[in-house]
């Protein structure tokens, strides 16, 4: 599926979400409101670095915890977890080529 659309396969890592449960900018957009809630309006360079120096560490801490696959406790929406179940379902049957690209993105669409 992938090498028709493809050819270079370098960065496939960085931006390919599939099989990520978070397929959005939710995680980027709530650390962008802690950073905001965390530094004053109108804040000095100190008070930035701060900030900056105690979110990095809380990554750190973050990172060490999904290498080391701690287990993470999310909750979800139920319709929300049947969506996802729902998007799995048909994202594996178009890898394993049980349907056409085409018949995958109708399914998901008839979905929503």
């Amino acid at each position: 599926m992938v090498s028709q659309w493809l050819e270079d396969e370098n960065f496939v890592d960085v931006w390919c979400v599939h099989g990520e449960r978070n397929r959005s900018t939710n995680a980027t957009e709530s650390w962008h409101l802690k950073l905001n809630s965390t530094v004053p309006k109108n804040a000095n360079l100190y008070q930035l670095l701060v900030a900056l120096k105690e979110d990095a560490a809380l990554q750190i801490v973050v990172a060490t915890q999904i290498k080391n696959r701690a287990p993470h406790v999310k909750r979800c929406a139920e319709e929300t977890v049947i969506n996802n179940q729902w998007i799995k379902h048909v994202t594996d049957q178009l890898v394993d080529q049980k349907i056409s690209v085409g018949h995958c993105l109708e399914k998901l669409k008839i979905n929503y």
